[in-house]
């Protein structure tokens, strides 16, 4: 995946192991039930009621109107791999991930101020400060109408 990202000409960074820890750690006690242990996915340790999640396949495509051109903090589950990367432009992600073809993916801030993630099943979840994004974009809304 580096390799694949690193011929792009884009900047993308290994986290040390102490920052892939502060991250981990971080996102677990805000985000994940507790004590729960985490098997195939990260996905199904998820708060699922502090939870907004959109089932529209290529529901992906739609963080880049919340990343921006923000860094960002991407990582997989562990049988992808172990590391924890940094991309200085958050919104090139989409680019890289249109090419890659890999499942699941998470993406948070420096300060884990929210948790987006894109699951097995083709869902687009969001939870921290995205929740409020999601709710408000309208492709949401029009996938949910009331």
């Amino acid at each position: 995946m580096l390799e694949f990202w690193k011929s792009t000409g884009k900047k993308i960074k290994i986290l040390t192991e102490n920052d892939t820890g502060r991250i981990w750690n971080a996102v677990k006690t805000k985000y994940l039930r507790p004590h729960t242990d985490i098997g195939y996915s990260i996905f199904d340790a998820v708060v699922f009621s502090s939870m907004v999640g959109v089932d529209v396949p290529d529901s992906w495509r739609w963080i880049r109107d919340f990343l921006k051109d923000d860094s960002i903090i991407l990582f997989f589950n562990k049988d992808m791999t172990e590391h924890f990367y940094e991309i200085e432009n958050g919104s090139e992600f989409v680019e890289f991930y249109d090419e890659c073809g890999v499942i699941e993916f998470y993406i948070t801030n420096w300060d884990t101020d929210y948790l987006l993630g894109y699951n097995h099943s083709q869902c687009l979840f969001a939870m921290g400060t995205a929740v409020e994004w999601l709710e408000n974009d309208e492709r949401y809304k029009a996938r949910y109408s009331k």
